[in-house]
């Protein structure tokens, strides 16, 4: 290579497999996108942000989403970060701590506060119980 060549800035975007990975790429996706939007503004959106864009397994789907985005929406980013959630929010199912059971509030969350008497160093957080639940 010659020193009259320059070298240009290129910029790849790529998602990893792995099922739950996914969502949490879409939130990454989402950070990228709102600090694009606050060094750059919207127009930075406007043009083509990544020269790559790849992935495998759920990354590969997350990938095909945006660029499917991309490509119908007149070649701009404004609005995938919403399309990609949008597609994560389908996907989302509640477990039974997401329920309204009564059995579950008035023993976790209720009078008697029943788990937690057990002994609340050995028993998760309502929150971490509502994450890890099947």
């Amino acid at each position: 290579m010659s020193s009259d060549e320059k070298f240009h800035e290129q910029r790849a975007l790529i998602f990893q497999g792995g099922g739950a990975l996914g969502a949490y790429e879409a939130g990454v996706y989402r950070t990228l996108y709102d600090k694009f939007l606050e060094l750059e503004g919207e127009s930075s959106l406007q043009k083509n942000l990544f020269n790559i864009i790849a992935g495998s397994s759920i990354g590969a789907i997350n990938a095909t989403i945006l660029v499917n985005y991309f490509i119908k929406n007149n070649k701009s980013w404004v609005g995938s970060a919403d399309a990609l959630e949008k597609f994560w929010e389908k996907l989302k199912s509640l477990t039974i701590a997401d329920s309204e059971s009564q059995f579950l509030k008035y023993y976790w969350d209720g009078y008697w506060n029943f788990w937690h008497n057990i002994g609340h160093d050995k028993v998760a957080s309502p929150e971490a119980a509502r994450r890890y639940w099947p």
